[in-house]
């Protein structure tokens, strides 16, 4: 999870960013998440879809299931001042968005036998 002051102040979310040209999905993620977070990751399934509009415009980010890669050191920017790696259970307590919390609630409720 990322910490950014860009739309609230301390807003907490999921690592996320746009497609550069010829990137996939998975891609993006990867890069995205190295860059927010200053680590590697790998993908270990998918996390789902959230579609949400920024004013009149339509939307949508593609999560991924991640763990991280051990090394990497994080580096505050002007998007993202803190983050953290946490287990899912921890993240629904700080995520800011509902729509994360719930999508990660139906992760976790697949996990669970």
């Amino acid at each position: 999870m990322v910490v950014r002051n860009r739309h609230a102040r301390d807003e907490c979310s999921l690592p996320k960013g746009k497609l550069e040209p010829g990137e996939d999905w998975e891609q993006a993620a990867l890069r995205e998440v190295l860059e927010e977070t200053g680590s590697a990751a790998g993908i270990v399934g998918f996390g789902g879809a959230l579609p949400y509009y920024v004013g009149t415009r339509p939307k949508i980010v593609v999560f991924f299931e991640m763990v991280a890669v051990p090394g990497g050191a994080f580096t505050p920017s002007r998007e993202v001042v803190d983050m953290a790696w946490l287990a899912p259970e921890a993240a629904l307590a700080r995520l800011s968005y509902e729509s994360e919390r719930d999508m990660l609630r139906a992760l976790l409720k697949g996990r669970r036998p």
